[in-house]
């Protein structure tokens, strides 16, 4: 796709925003932030806009919402996205790739969603011979199904069948109808699929002991050099964001009630999400390592995580003891 094709199509989506966006009030330095699924991203920044967060650490920020990751990466090569604030994989997917992409933030370093499967499937070895439901090959879906299979020892394609179904509505139909065994499932899409009485939940991906750096903030380098203290003001404001997040239980829930979320299950999922937030959000090593570790494409094991991060940015939020101010010395919400 042309630079011009991707600045069109980002123009689409901008029109989509509400007239805030458009804003740019006096003394404060414009950003856009990419992010790409209507879930723990939007809610975080549905939840920093409504409280003019980004205004107060000095940024008039503009987020636009594209619908895939490699998408969004090529917006983000042509410009017409400054920063990213979704699936890290797909930003490190494209940096080994050859894209300038930086990590600076790791804000989630865990996986997140469940394994669901039919209710006589009760441990992980019972999924020898069976089939789970992917959006795609190579897409997230795919990469951390596959990873959670080899943690239970299970070899993917080998052992169990990896099915490319579509979105996670699409995944839920398909274990319905018996086409497939089980699939990964959205935390806000497990009660509704339990209701049904044909599944259960195999893993709370969350509880699993495995570093990955699902969600956090991305950047080419040739901007983090052009604009350091940008950097350095958003990781500010996502500090704030989540800190906000977690000492607002009524933002967090109405957020996902505003997604459809069922009432009885909103409060559940919250906190699982505001646990799942870090407060000191650096582009985790370990997290980045679990990611590089995890993709299919042989280059990856040769590329040492270090590569693909750039600690710069926030570093300075830690030196400036930012996170103290708002956690307090024991790391707990002080509201």
């Amino acid at each position: 796709m042309t630079k011009i094709a991707i600045k069109v199509l980002v123009g689409l989506f901008v029109l989509t925003v509400p007239s805030w966006a458009h804003s740019q009030v006096r003394g404060l330095e414009p950003i856009k932030i990419g992010y790409s699924g209507i879930g723990i991203a939007h809610d975080l920044l549905k939840v920093m806009r409504n409280n003019q967060i980004f205004e107060k650490h000095g940024l008039s920020a503009q987020t636009i919402y594209i619908g895939s990751g490699s998408l969004m990466n090529q917006a983000v090569v042509g410009g017409s996205i400054d920063f990213t604030t979704s699936d890290l994989p797909s930003q490190i997917q494209a940096a080994i790739a050859g894209v300038d992409f930086k990590i600076i933030s790791v804000t989630i370093n865990r996986l997140d969603g469940a394994i669901m499967t039919l209710k006589q499937i009760r441990k992980p070895e019972d999924l020898k011979g069976k089939r789970l439901a992917i959006s795609r090959f190579g897409s997230v879906s795919d990469i951390v199904t596959r990873m959670v299979l080899r943690h239970w020892k299970l070899e993917p394609i080998k052992d169990v069948a990896i099915i490319q179904v579509g979105n996670t509505p699409t995944r839920i139909a398909a274990i319905l109808s018996g086409q497939v065994d089980g699939g990964l499932i959205n935390l806000s899409d497990v009660a509704k699929l339990a209701s049904s009485g044909c599944c259960s939940v195999l893993a709370d991906l969350g509880s699993l002991d495995i570093p990955y750096a699902r969600f956090g903030v991305a950047a080419l380098g040739s901007l983090l050099k052009a604009r350091p203290e940008t950097a350095r003001k958003l990781l500010e404001a996502f500090v704030e964001g989540i800190y906000h997040y977690k000492t607002h239980p009524e933002e967090g829930i109405a957020a996902l009630r505003a997604r459809g979320v069922e009432p009885g299950v909103a409060k559940e999922i919250y906190q699982k999400v505001a646990d799942s937030y870090r407060s000191r959000i650096d582009p985790d090593l370990s997290g980045i390592k679990g990611v590089l570790d995890s993709l299919p494409d042989e280059r990856a094991k040769e590329i040492r995580p270090e590569t693909v991060m750039d600690p710069t940015p926030w570093g300075k939020v830690a030196a400036s003891g930012y996170v103290e101010s708002l956690y307090g010395k024991k790391g707990v919400p002080q509201r």
